[in-house]
């Protein structure tokens, strides 16, 4: 199986497909993706224009790759730090305390990661690249699972069609979206609206 571009770029930190990686998410992180330049981020890496296309074959495919690596990271980090807890009985409270700490170092080890998800949510409505639903969707279904069996139920696929006053499902009769683009505001269930496709309230 070929590897993907992403996948060089972490065997190789030092590599200019790595380097052009690291300063698109700096890029991506300060200014969005409408502010953000190819020769700005070819700029930071210390590369010429012709360099990062080689590697990489555009700026939708920089900033899709930023976010996959981000929650390939994130995903990781929580299942190392769930699973020794998962068969524990009274794994629920430790579980959290010990989340938070690591998503919390985490954040702090890499402050372009909470820039560049408060800009998604922001720029949410103005960039469709897939990423919600190639990328988000998976990462919150294998929370779910973790959440399950941390708690007294399973939460699955099915839980997406809430039916609590606070949140829609998506209008599945008008868009295609097979994935919530947007999480829940209600606590108890992981529905979302797919307002950025189909224009649901």
């Amino acid at each position: 199986m070929a590897k993907s571009a992403l996948d060089k770029a972490r065997e190789a930190p030092g590599s200019t497909k790595a380097r052009i990686l690291a300063a698109a998410e700096a890029v991506f992180a300060a200014k969005g993706f409408q502010g953000a330049s190819t020769r700005e981020i070819a700029a930071r890496a210390g590369v010429n224009i012709s360099s990062l296309h080689y590697h990489w074959e555009s700026k939708e495919t920089l900033y899709f790759t930023v976010f996959r690596n981000i929650y390939d990271q994130i995903v990781d980090l929580l299942r190392n730090t769930l699973a020794p807890l998962l068969a524990r009985q009274d794994a629920r409270e430790s579980a959290i305390d010990a989340t938070m700490r690591q998503l919390f170092d985490f954040f702090a080890d890499n402050p372009n990661v909470p820039k560049l998800l408060m800009r998604r949510i922001v720029e949410n409505e103005e960039i469709e690249l897939g990423i919600e639903r190639d990328i988000l969707a998976p990462a919150w279904g294998v929370f779910s699972t973790w959440v399950g069996r941390l708690g007294s139920r399973t939460l699955t696929d099915d839980n997406r069609g809430c039916s609590c006053s606070r949140c829609t499902p998506c209008c599945s009769s008008s868009c295609s979206t097979a994935a919530p683009t947007r999480a829940c505001s209600a606590a108890a269930c992981g529905a979302g609206r797919c307002a950025s496709r189909c224009g649901a309230t």
